[in-house]
């Protein structure tokens, strides 16, 4: 197998990456924030901004199944397709429950989405580089998470909340439209069918003291990084008042400290090791 730089990987892998996570940045801060304009209490409006991590959740095993059945670059292109109805979805929402379908949705997207370009990076980076390349695959994302809600509130002075929610649709449209017309080098042959005949509870089973031990760990840590995700936007819109485009600004800087953490993060993995990571 080909030794293959980061760098050579940029448009392909993580150029895309970033695209789609400049739109998840900017919807996360005004899920919360249109969910209130719908009438929903506080509490919905958290259910809401959860929807997207529990259609992540559910998500999760059947998009690597799919991605082994029709290749890394078809479950992009299905995922993208899923967001963008998703994303309509959420701008023509006029009810709490329609909202919170659509970002279900959106999150069973993300998922197929991430996957696919993960199962790309393990399959195709050396070892001795799959810390560094796993955690700049994470840094894209975090990178869109601190740009997309600035971008989204530039958006927003025109065209209201449902700014965020456009911008993300662009940035889909941008990132399928890399993903269709660049060649992807490490694409790999579909896998048969029969290969990923086990289901969700299937591989919950087979794998429950993993998932007891390091997946509650996971769990604990992903709580608490998301609930910024509901605390920031409730906190500075409903106790302090100010308009979605001040909170949207507020949220975006809050993502830099995850942003300049990434790359030394995947440095210490390969060098010390995940377990002391």
């Amino acid at each position: 197998r080909q030794d293959r730089s980061l760098w050579s990987m940029a448009p392909t892998v993580y150029l895309p990456s970033l695209l789609f996570g400049i739109g998840q940045g900017a919807i996360v801060p005004v899920v919360v924030l249109s969910a209130r304009d719908l009438g929903a209490s506080v509490a919905v409006a958290g259910v809401a901004a959860a929807a997207v991590g529990l259609g992540r959740m559910t998500g999760d095993i059947p998009a690597g199944a799919l991605a082994g059945r029709v290749g890394e670059r078809y479950a992009m292109l299905l995922a993208a397709v899923l967001a963008l109805l998703s994303l309509g979805a959420c701008v023509l929402a006029s009810a709490p429950w329609v909202l919170c379908a659509a970002l279900l949705a959106l999150g069973v997207s993300t998922a197929v989405w991430n996957l696919a370009r993960q199962s790309y990076l393990t399959e195709s980076i050396p070892f001795g580089l799959r810390g560094r390349a796993l955690s700049t695959l994470g840094g894209m994302q975090r990178i869109g998470l601190f740009a997309g809600p600035f971008l989204a509130a530039a958006v927003m002075g025109p065209l209201g909340i449902d700014g965020g929610y456009w911008v993300h649709i662009a940035t889909v449209v941008l990132a399928a439209g890399v993903v269709l017309w660049m060649p992807d080098p490490g694409r790999r042959a579909p896998q048969r069918p029969a290969a990923h005949g086990a289901g969700t509870l299937k591989v919950i089973g087979a794998h429950l003291p993993l998932f007891r031990t390091l997946g509650l760990g996971t769990l604990m840590v992903s709580a608490v990084r998301s609930s910024r995700q509901v605390i920031i936007p409730l906190w500075a819109a409903e106790q302090l008042g100010l308009d979605a485009v001040t909170t949207t600004l507020i949220f975006g800087l809050s993502g830099a400290v995850e942003l300049v953490l990434f790359y030394p993060g995947g440095l210490a993995m390969d060098r010390l090791g995940r377990h002391w990571v």
